[in-house]
Order: structure tokens, then sequence, then C-alpha cells
């Protein structure tokens, strides 16, 4: 097996959390009575790229497939051109405040940096702990944005059953199986980039 190392790979997942801030960013600006509510994400997309900064220190003898690492690349570039997308969208009135809380609840269930971490053995303890929290955070970010898509649709007068943030917690969970035991087509697992952004 040809093996590489990880510069490119991390680097490129910085790039996407950063892409990420600026797109909470944008939503701040176009949405600015819940500009604060934003400007708390896009700080914590910009935790998250200084921890892989720290990722790439501890990981740098670590050698990986150079398969994996070009189609890690590849599907984090797609992230990347999804949100830069999203940021024209939005300046131009494209979007709405429940379709932009939709959207970053899409790439955040999407979990880039939880599985695309994963092609490392992680055998240093430091490198481990920050795996950890870019896991956690993730996840509370997801969770946040299912919170907030909730409250928008009841001031909107919308109570679908389930509602779409429902339904979509549902359909992203990881844990999701069906009645033979095996995961759903449907199912969004960890680093599967959603429809959306290819």
């Amino acid at each position: 097996m040809v093996q590489t190392t990880h510069e490119n790979l991390i680097d490129t997942l910085i790039q996407f959390e950063m892409s990420m801030a600026s797109l909470y960013i944008t939503f701040g600006k176009i949405f600015p009575a819940v500009s604060g509510r934003w400007a708390d994400f896009a700080e914590e997309e910009c935790r998250h790229a200084r921890w892989l900064a720290e990722l790439s220190i501890l990981l740098r003898d670590e050698r990986i497939s150079s398969r994996d690492s070009t189609i890690t690349i590849l599907t984090a570039s797609r992230g990347i051109h999804f949100a830069e997308r999203q940021i024209i969208r939005a300046f131009i009135g494209e979007v709405d405040l429940h379709e932009a809380i939709t959207i970053a609840l899409v790439v955040e269930n999407s979990a880039l940096e939880s599985s695309f971490l994963n092609i490392f053995t992680f055998k240093n303890r430091e490198a481990e702990k920050i795996r950890q929290k870019l896991v956690t955070e993730t996840r509370s970010h997801r969770e946040k944005f299912i919170l907030w898509l909730d409250r928008v649709e009841n001031e909107r007068g919308q109570t679908p059953l389930p509602s779409l943030a429902q339904e979509v917690q549902h359909r992203f969970s990881p844990h999701r199986r069906t009645d033979t035991g095996t995961r759903s087509p449907g199912t969004m697992q960890y680093g599967q980039v959603p429809a959306a952004i290819n």
C-alpha cells in the first residue's frame, strides 16, 4: 500500500473549518438579530482549525494510505465549495434564517472532521484528546442547530410531525438501523458528505 504524509490532508480540513466559520459570519451579517449566535459558532469553528493545526504537529511522524488521503481531501474540498456557494446565495438574498440553520445542520451532521481523522491511528495520547474534543463539539453543534430549527419552525407557526429538525436528527443518527440489524441505506454516517454538497 502506498503511504504518504498528512500535511495536505490536515491543511484541507483546516480550510474546511475556516470556510464554515466564514459561512457563519456571513449568516450573522445577513441576520443581525441573531448575529451573536452565529458569531459563537464561527469562533468555535476557528477553534477547531487551531486544534487541527496542533494535530498536524502531533501526528507529523504518522504515515497514512495515499488513497485514503486523496479521497478525504477531495471530499473535504467539496464541503469547502459547498460553503462558498452558500455564502454567495446568502449575500444575494436566496437564504432565509430557516434555510441557513438547515444548511448548518446538514453540514454539521456530516461531521467531516471526525470521520476524516479516523484514517489515523492516534497512538499519541494528546492527539486522541484533540480528536475527542472535535467529535464532542461537532455533536454539540448538531444538537444546538436542531433545537434552534425547532424554535424557528414554532415561531413561524409550523408544527410538522415530525418536524424537519426531528427528521434530520433521525436520518443522520449514526445509530439508526433497520429491522434486519443493518444500517439503513439512507442513513448519514459520520464523514459522509450530504447530497447537497456533491
